[in-house]
């Protein structure tokens, strides 16, 4: 390779590692400042398909607690299991709000209210009822339930499939439109940059 030719490929990596950096102060930037997830805590125990939620002074051996924020790996022997959210403070954000499970795959996610009806449900792109798709989540959406103290409660089928670490969060709508655009741009960014690079890297296999 000539000096001329090495002088413009040196251009050109350095020009897109400029743009992956840029890509990631914009999106850094766009971040809300005063946005902030609601603590939840959550415990979960297995289920059968026709069970309904046990009440929480029923059965306590059965529940597991478990750190909503983290990644945890819900998969008990049956393939299907009961989730229990709340709200750490007892207060849920102001609605309209969203509550975004993280990693579900081919799960499928059925959210009740406290008298057991079903509110939504999804899996994969199937959505039914009050469900937002999201980049890497789904979210459900909630306009004015549930009340102070309230309890939420999910049901996980991962039978079949291969059960994912779950992860969940409460946030208000307009920071999940926020953070979800600045995942969106930031794969757009990554996916751009990669095939820039492959675009190089044909025009020298061509040389």
């Amino acid at each position: 390779m000539n000096a001329r030719a090495r002088d413009w490929l040196h251009g050109w990596r350095h020009g897109l590692v400029m743009g992956a950096l840029l890509a990631c102060l914009v999106v850094s930037l766009q971040a809300p400042c005063g946005a902030a997830e609601i603590a939840l805590q959550g415990q979960w125990r297995a289920a059968q398909s026709a069970d309904a939620p046990a009440p929480p002074d029923a059965a306590a051996a059965q529940w597991q607690s478990f750190a909503p924020a983290r990644f945890t790996r819900i998969a008990p022997a049956g393939g299907q299991a009961w989730i229990e959210l709340r709200a750490q403070d007892g207060a849920w954000p102001a609605a309209p709000w969203v509550l975004s499970v993280f990693n579900a795959g081919l799960q499928q996610l059925t959210l009740h209210d406290a008298r057991g009806q079903i509110l939504a449900q999804a899996q994969l792109g199937r959505y039914e009822g009050r469900v937002w798709p999201g980049h890497g989540r789904v979210a459900f959406l909630f306009d004015g339930e549930p009340g102070p103290g309230a309890t939420l409660r999910l049901h996980v089928d991962s039978r079949h499939v291969i059960a994912g670490a779950l992860r969940f969060s409460a946030e208000s709508a307009p920071d999940f439109l926020r953070s979800d655009a600045r995942w969106l741009a930031l794969a757009s960014a990554s996916l751009g940059i990669m095939l820039a690079m492959a675009l190089i890297a044909l025009v020298f296999a061509q040389r």
